[in-house]
């Protein structure tokens, strides 16, 4: 299975393709519907992810479904991520200007540091240069902000055998550790470290001002497009992968510089701008399976919102 699929409607499809059962295609899309971008958890398996295609197909969004893995996500390669997302965001119409920019749905802290890897990279791995477009921001169980036990449960949770995953668990957590002791060795030397890719990945997605310190200084003039477009996260106080709240962290840091760029935008005419910034809250529901546990409730609220972005 390729990194990234695309997925077209029945109608759109049937005209690429002259079949009118056909929902996979590389052939470009003609839909007037924005594209979404699916981006799964990390090593999430195709089949669970694209589960959450059908609601947008049956709305006429042509989907591009995208895989993350640990390897893209802790070794880097983020320019093979874009080289490998291109052809599939182009035949999903994502790259062109004139349909307002894509959808992003992207899951758990894989999905977002593969949103950014593309971000960062499609200009260099497409000719001519293309960028993608942000029209609104879907974040399930996602950003979190990283501690080794979550790293490690994140790392073995897919392995089946409680006596594999417990050596598992040992030996990650023990080379987490020592990462941690070298990127503590660099600072006190005075040595330049790169920042933690999650929370960079978090930053730049939404737009956020550097520092990461709450009430910071408005973001630079371009991280203003991400910073202004619609989000609505989606977490739950049960996920012991992705704390509930570091999530609500992230979000009041989004509505912070939201408000900063529209105050010198002078948006905010007296009274204050209205927040496009959205959340959902479940309780009960696990890590990445809120729509699993609350399918109603979950689809209502994605609903719900790209109606407000509409």
């Amino acid at each position: 299975m390729p990194p990234f699929t695309t997925l077209l409607p029945k109608a759109a499809a049937a005209a690429a393709t002259g079949s009118a059962t056909t929902t996979t295609t590389t052939t470009t899309t003609t839909s007037a519907k924005s594209a979404v971008l699916l981006l799964g958890w990390m090593d999430g398996k195709y089949k669970n992810v694209e589960k959450y295609a059908s609601f947008y197909l049956e709305r006429g969004h042509p989907v591009v479904l995208g895989l993350s893995t640990w390897k893209n996500v802790f070794l880097g390669g983020g320019k093979q991520v874009a080289a490998d997302a291109a052809p599939a965001l182009e035949a999903a119409g994502a790259l062109d200007p004139k349909k307002g920019g894509t959808i992003v749905h992207a899951f758990s802290n894989g999905g977002v540091v593969t949103l950014d890897q593309i971000l960062k990279h499609l200009p260099e791995t497409t000719t001519p240069s293309r960028t993608l477009a942000l029209r609104a921001l879907i974040l399930d169980s996602a950003p979190g902000r990283p501690t080794v036990t979550s790293a490690v449960n994140a790392m073995t949770v897919s392995i089946r055998s409680t006596i594999a995953r417990a050596v598992a668990r040992a030996v990650v957590r023990a080379v987490f550790y020592a990462w941690i002791a070298v990127r503590w060795m660099c600072v006190a030397l005075r040595i330049p470290v790169e920042p933690l890719v999650v929370a960079e990945a978090a930053r730049k997605v939404l737009g956020l001002p550097k520092g990461g310190g709450r009430g910071s200084t408005r973001p630079e003039a371009a991280a203003v497009p991400f910073t202004k477009a619609p989000k609505l996260f989606l977490y739950s106080r049960e996920d012991a992968l992705v704390l509930s709240e570091h999530v609500e962290e992230y979000i009041e840091r989004a509505k912070e510089a939201e408000a900063a760029v529209a105050a010198a935008e002078k948006e905010q005419a007296g009274s204050g701008v209205v927040s496009r910034v959205h959340a959902k809250r479940f309780d009960g529901s696990g890590h990445v399976r809120h729509a699993v546990d609350f399918p109603k409730e979950y689809w209502g609220a994605v609903d719900a919102f790209l109606k407000t972005v509409d």
